[in-house]
C-alpha cells in the first residue's frame, strides 16, 4: 500500500479507487502535481482515447506515484492492481487534451468531490 499515509477519509478513499480515480487524477493534474498515468492488465498497444485501462494515478516528479491511498511506488500498485504477475501496460497522459481524450466517456461528471480531495492530496504531493 502507500508509503505516506492519505489525508482523505475512508469514504473518499474508496469513491476515488472504485471508480472515481480518474477523476481525482485529473484534478491533481489541473493543480499541477504531475502527470497522469492510466495502468492496465492488458498488454495494449491501443492509443490513449480507447486503452482500457483499471486505475488512474498521477506520476509526481519524484517518480512517485499518487492515488487515493496516498504516496506509493509501481511495484506498490502492480501489488494492489495487477491481476497476475506480469508488469501492467501504461499510459500518460501530460496535457488536459490527452486526459479528456483518454476519458471521454467519464469526463462529463461532477468534478466538485475530486477537486475537494486532489487539493489535500496535493499537500501531500509537496512533501514526496
Amino acid at each position: 500500500m502507500a508509503q505516506a499515509r492519505t489525508p482523505l477519509t475512508k469514504d473518499q478513499i474508496e469513491a476515488f479507487t472504485a471508480g472515481d480515480c480518474w477523476r481525482l487524477a485529473g484534478e491533481l493534474m489541473r493543480l499541477g502535481v504531475g502527470d497522469v498515468v492510466f495502468l492496465s492488465n492488458e498488454n495494449s498497444d491501443a492509443p490513449l482515447e480507447s486503452f482500457p485501462w483499471e486505475h488512474v494515478v498521477v506520476r509526481l516528479p519524484s517518480g512517485l506515484y499518487l492515488d487515493a491511498t496516498g504516496v506509493c511506488t509501481m511495484a506498490q500498485l502492480e501489488g494492489d492492481w495487477a491481476w497476475d504477475s506480469e508488469p501492467m501496460t501504461t499510459r500518460t497522459a501530460s496535457t488536459e487534451e490527452d486526459f479528456k481524450r483518454a476519458t471521454c466517456d467519464q469526463i462529463r461528471a461532477f468534478r466538485h468531490d475530486a477537486h475537494s480531495a486532489a487539493l489535500k492530496l496535493q499537500k501531500l504531493a509537496l512533501a514526496a
